[in-house]
């Protein structure tokens, strides 16, 4: 029994395709999604079409993610506060490319699902794994996750963890994409990691044609960046942006933050 396992794509349809040029010639039995499947690279829409395809070819379990949660929370929300000229713009591209349909389709995916496949260990499947209530009901050895974007394997309280690593937006060095395959062999599940890569020019001159690469913010740069690096250049971004806004006594929320203090955190990390 062999599992494919992919997380975070994260609107990076090339970076999916290019998995499935392995997971296709893999002896692969299911797969496993695990959360974030929209913004960052403006092709949301296509990658939950992509994945749709996909499951009819392969028995599959799929879970939400939180990128997902944010977006059917906007949707469902009077208030529509997201802008372009915000770092919510590349989940604001994502919102506006989808249909009543594609927000009802990502309404009825589940936050956990349970591989239980005969003569092999249950599998509980969920998007962060820090959220999983640990009691005397939970009675798993395996579990995986995604949202860290980087490829892990622990154990913990006799139970083994998983992370396939982001597919779509990497961010443990390695540029391109990232996936797991799990193959269950003399009674226990057995990791395959891999890291592969694929033309970064395609999803780089995507964004660069977007909307999200805005003259404010510059969030689309941020991405490519990540994209080019493997690093979380998102991350250090926000995280010098509120730094120095609660230096200077300023709310850190995001969507508060005036568009010079961004501009300061761009140069204080030679981002400029």
């Amino acid at each position: 029994m062999r599992l494919a396992v992919l997380s975070d794509i994260h609107g990076n349809l090339t970076a999916l395709k290019r998995c499935f040029e392995l997971i296709d010639h893999s002896n692969i039995d299911g797969l496993v999604f695990c959360g974030d499947y929209i913004s960052d690279i403006p092709q949301s829409k296509e990658v939950l079409e992509y994945i749709k395809i996909k499951s009819k070819q392969y028995k599959t379990w799929i879970v939400r993610g939180n990128r997902e949660d944010y977006l059917i929370d906007y949707h469902e929300s009077p208030e529509k506060k997201w802008t372009m000229e915000s770092n919510n713009a590349a989940i604001l591209v994502a919102y506006q490319s989808l249909t009543e349909d594609d927000i009802n389709d990502l309404k009825q995916i589940k936050r956990y699902e349970v591989i239980d496949i005969p003569n092999t260990d249950k599998i509980y499947v969920t998007h962060k794994y820090r959220d999983i209530k640990y009691n005397d009901k939970f009675d798993y050895k395996y579990v995986i996750f995604g949202h860290e974007h980087n490829q892990l394997f622990f154990s913990r309280k006799g139970i083994r963890f998983f992370n396939p690593g982001s597919a779509g937006l990497p961010t443990d060095g390695f540029p391109g994409t990232s996936l797991l395959i799990l193959e269950y062999k003399n009674n226990v599940w057995c990791p395959e990691f891999y890291h592969l890569e694929y033309d970064l020019s395609i999803p780089i001159n995507i964004i660069k044609n977007s909307n999200i690469n805005n003259e404010t913010i510059r969030w689309g740069d941020m991405i490519i960046r990540t994209l080019k690096t493997g690093n979380d250049c998102t991350g250090l971004y926000v995280k010098e942006v509120q730094r120095i806004a609660a230096s200077q006594g300023l709310s850190t929320v995001l969507e508060e933050i005036p568009y010079d203090i961004w501009t300061l955190a761009r140069q204080n990390l030679n981002m400029e």
